[in-house]
């Protein structure tokens, strides 16, 4: 508690003390409105317990991961949110908008004399007794019309510069239209030319692919009736043998004197043997080659064939 009434007591005198008289006449005011940080014009002016006076975000950015004291004089600080100077901020934005006035008037805001001259070095303007102050000691000056005449013509080239570059960057963005609306155009003649490009290669494969099919189909049909010529003669010689067969079976019931008689005889033979006993019977014929589909004639080297039909007729 004791430290709080302090901390009060001292922020209450730092509050009072620490806002200076607004009196634009007197030289060092404007550096008692600069902070002692980024050296600009107070923004959101906050005072610590010890006096000093900082603009609230140059505060916040020197406590970030420090112990909470002064910049200045180093004095541990017990206040969390630093109060806000209102009579030290009202203040500066007071005499800001001044001089602000002043200049806009060519007012020295130092002297309040009128400013007639431009200093080339410090590239501001200056009143007499700024021209013979220390602070301008060696500078050149202009007079403020001369100067401004300078300037203005200087703008004025940079200004014709710059409007001759806008034109050349037109110029280039319009180069990159042109080129955008040619590729648009082109893209879509360049995918209709694809298409029908490979539409005739389509075909093309289509074609051959229904004329290697007829192929297949057509030895396939060949062979089938190859297959099936052999297979009738084979079962009506099947049957045949079978037919005979079952006559040699109803001879082997015959008694042994009808068996052994021809059961046609020559009258003008001298000999009557069996015939049954010569009967015999061919041997079938074995399958001969080539009743297969010749796989390889059409797998073998299709895409090579094809591939050699296509060459020839793109080219």
């Amino acid at each position: 508690m004791e430290k709080e009434a302090d901390c009060s007591s001292s922020s209450e005198g730092a509050s009072s003390s620490s806002s200076p008289p607004p009196s634009s006449s007197s030289p060092g005011l404007k550096e008692e409105l600069l902070c002692p940080i980024c050296y600009e014009p107070f923004r959101e002016a906050v005072t610590l317990p010890c006096g000093h006076n900082f603009c609230r975000s140059c505060l916040g950015k020197s406590w970030e991961n420090r112990r909470r004291r002064c910049p200045v004089c180093k004095e541990n600080s017990c206040l969390e949110d630093p109060r806000p100077n209102y009579t030290l901020n009202n203040l500066v934005g007071l005499i800001l908008r001044e001089e602000g006035k002043r200049r806009r008037r060519g007012i020295c805001p130092i002297h309040g004399e009128e400013s007639k001259f431009f200093c080339l070095e410090e590239k501001e303007l200056a009143c007499f007794a700024c021209r013979n102050s220390k602070q301008h000691q060696g500078h050149k000056m202009r007079a403020v019309q001369e100067a401004a005449a300078d300037f203005r013509a200087k703008l004025a080239n940079m200004e014709s510069s710059l409007r001759d570059k806008a034109k050349e960057f037109r110029a280039v963005r319009h180069s990159y239209e042109s080129i955008s609306r040619h590729n648009a155009a082109e893209s879509s003649r360049l995918e209709r030319q694809v298409r029908w490009e490979f539409e005739k290669l389509h075909k093309f494969l289509r074609d051959e692919e229904q004329a290697v099919l007829a192929q297949i189909r057509e030895e396939a049909r060949r062979k089938q009736d190859l297959i099936q010529g052999k297979m009738e003669q084979l079962a009506q010689e099947s049957q045949a043998l079978l037919g005979e067969a079952g006559k040699l079976q109803a001879d082997l019931q015959e008694d042994d004197y009808t068996f052994l008689m021809d059961p046609d005889p020559n009258p003008f033979s001298m000999v009557n043997p069996c015939p049954r006993i010569a009967c015999t019977a061919e041997e079938p014929e074995a399958v001969p080659s080539g009743m297969l589909l010749d796989v390889a004639k059409y797998l073998g080297s299709l895409q090579y064939n094809v591939w050699k039909k296509m060459l020839d007729t793109i080219t």
